[in-house]
């Protein structure tokens, strides 16, 4: 029998989806559950039509109510997945990259059944639907404008990039001279890799693109073309970073003229690949523990290296060239408040050229 509402087409997957692992079918089912959750928040910035219907509960929202304007629900999933934890005492959010790349993956594969079965409405389309959530995977950066977390201070982040200038390694590895110089490169690529974020204030995606052939040279400072998203290309600045991020090449190796990956994996599985994302964020995360952070991600850096270029007087229309932002409207609304807390100067200030004064 076709299913009329989530909740039966929860209950039909569970019972007739062909899941081998045990482990892997709990862990679906507990995506589906967070879907749920999620059809049933309303006060999210990104509510859909599907979010508009009035039942007791999300698990009785018609499944036939999907439209064609609800085709960015797997996106709009993942920004929520992402977004701080509310006063709920069972809200764990934000969830780490890898978690939420878990729970995207049940709720596409749960889809993907009700699709087989034909069963999701004609009006909605599970391609386009996947289209967006690419989209949104390979732009992580493209949310809706929300004001820096107020918890990530200025003086915190500072200490965070210094953490693997000081790392110690562990004890097992003195005796093991192969295992510890491979700890010490990865110490120097985290490294370098955090303090090129913050010095850039590039995207995480364009950071790691890049290759090794684009920082050849001793020279002070280097002006980089990155592309960012919707292709959109702009510059990125690297200054204070390039010390480390030629110790880290130097310790590396890299051939003159074989252009390498600039962040790879030096885990023994992976030696060689590019970074992703998610060791990226981990590296940071690490780091942020280590230095009694909460949640920090690659973007606040980008944040970090916005607000210390305000601090110095830069105007914002400075800060999105720096950030490689289209609009101005953007970052008036990421940083607009703190040109308004800035103490004010002995003498007026000449006329700025930036339009928003």
């Amino acid at each position: 029998m076709k299913p009329q509402t989530f909740d039966q087409a929860r209950q039909v997957y569970t019972t007739q989806a062909e899941i081998r692992s045990m482990h892997t079918h709990e862990a679906y089912l507990r995506a589906v559950d967070l879907f749920l959750e999620f059809l049933g928040d309303r006060s999210f910035a990104g509510c859909l039509p599907i979010h508009a219907h009035s039942v007791p509960t999300p698990a009785e929202i018609p499944l036939g109510a999907l439209c064609a304007a609800d085709e960015r629900i797997l996106a709009v999933f993942a920004q929520w997945l992402q977004a701080p934890s509310t006063d709920k005492s069972m809200d764990k959010r934000p969830y780490s990259p890898a978690t939420v790349e878990l729970r995207l993956a049940g709720v596409r594969h749960w889809l993907d059944f009700l699709r087989e079965k034909h069963w999701l409405p004609p009006q909605f389309s599970l391609d386009r639907a996947l289209d967006y959530l690419k989209q949104e995977e390979s732009n992580p950066e493209d949310k809706p404008p929300q004001p820096p977390k107020a918890a990530q201070a200025h003086q915190d982040i500072t200490a965070l990039l210094s953490y693997y200038d000081h790392q110690v390694p562990p004890r097992r590895l003195q005796a093991d001279s192969a295992r510890l110089a491979q700890w010490e490169l990865t110490r120097l690529r985290n490294r370098a890799l955090v303090r090129v974020l913050a010095d850039s204030g590039g995207q995480i995606s364009a950071i790691l693109s890049l290759n090794t052939d684009r920082v050849r040279g001793d020279i002070p400072s280097l002006v980089l073309d990155v592309m960012g998203k919707n292709e959109h290309r702009y510059q990125i600045v690297l200054q204070e970073s390039l010390p480390a991020l030629r110790d880290y090449l130097q310790q590396r190796r890299v051939p003159e003229d074989a252009p390498e990956p600039l962040f790879v994996s030096h885990d023994a599985r992976y030696a060689g690949a590019r970074m992703s994302r998610i060791i990226a964020w981990r590296v940071i995360q690490r780091a942020a523990r280590a230095v009694g952070l909460g949640t920090v991600s690659p973007h606040d850096l980008r944040h970090y290296c916005a607000q210390r270029l305000i601090r110095e007087g830069a105007s914002l229309e400075d800060v999105r060239r720096k950030l490689g932002h289209r609009s101005l409207h953007t970052v008036r609304t990421y940083y607009g408040h703190l040109l308004e807390d800035q103490p004010p100067t002995d003498s007026p200030s000449p006329p700025s050229a930036d339009p928003l004064g």
